[in-house]
């Protein structure tokens, strides 16, 4: 049944112009850094550092409102469009149908972080700069690893706000105020524990403590954030509708 809840989805998504505001964030964000690098060095800059500086804008100032607008809108429509009624029917769990959402959300973002490998290459090819294939492999599993542990992090606004009818553009706002607020904290102790830069002591090369006790706050506010997402989950979706 979650196998072809998650099909149905997909076909959904398909259908769905929102997913293309995704695209267009992630677009934005990189003529965003290439011209901030541009900017910065006279010559051409460094593919690895372009692709940081990518990274960081992206945790920053785009992922967090895009993920949280699309995730939102996914679950808001069924309220909206009253198709609620029709998957009861079926009958399918609402609580099941909530979870082949998430997980498409998900593939989304892998889908979204292989766009953001595409934009990284041509960067590298208009800067004469192309990395090594090793060197590219492991800024793509950066680039999976940065929008999974995001989306992880911000899947509790969008269980919360997604069932309030309308609601989402809210959760969406207040995930790009969280996102806008990393810039603050990027290099503090908060970092360890906030949304968005959680996962930069592991994926950073240039923010984040790379001591084992770095890794391990930053291990631990992970799990944290999952157990918050299954918290808000059983509250929205589960205990109200029993």
């Amino acid at each position: 049944m979650m196998k072809r809840l998650i099909r149905a989805e997909l076909k959904k998504l398909k259908r769905q112009k929102i997913v293309f505001v995704g695209y267009l964030s992630i677009l934005f964000s990189f003529i965003i850094t290439f011209a901030q690098q541009m900017r910065i060095k006279a010559r051409a800059p460094e593919w690895e550092g372009f692709a940081e500086m990518f990274f960081y804008n992206n945790a920053m100032l785009f992922l967090p409102f895009t993920v949280s607008l699309i995730g939102g809108y996914m679950i808001d429509q069924e309220y909206a469009r009253d198709t609620l009624k029709n998957l009861l029917v079926i009958p399918v769990r609402w609580q099941d149908a909530i979870k082949a959402k998430v997980a498409v959300l998900f593939l989304l973002m892998i889908r979204v972080a292989l766009f953001e490998m595409v934009l990284l290459l041509s960067a590298g090819i208009m800067l004469r700069n192309c990395p090594a294939v090793l060197m590219m492999t492991g800024v793509c599993m950066k680039a999976l690893a940065y929008n999974t542990c995001i989306t992880l992090s911000i899947l509790p606004v969008i269980l919360w706000f997604g069932k309030n009818g309308g609601k989402y553009i809210w959760g969406s706002i207040l995930s790009m105020l969280v996102g806008a607020s990393g810039v603050f904290v990027v290099n503090g102790r908060v970092a360890y524990w906030h949304p968005v830069t959680v996962c930069f002591s592991f994926l950073s090369d240039i923010y984040g403590d790379k001591s084992v006790i770095g890794y391990m706050k930053s291990g631990a506010a992970i799990f944290l954030y999952g157990l918050l997402c299954t918290l808000v989950y059983w509250i929205r979706y589960c205990r109200e509708n029993r």
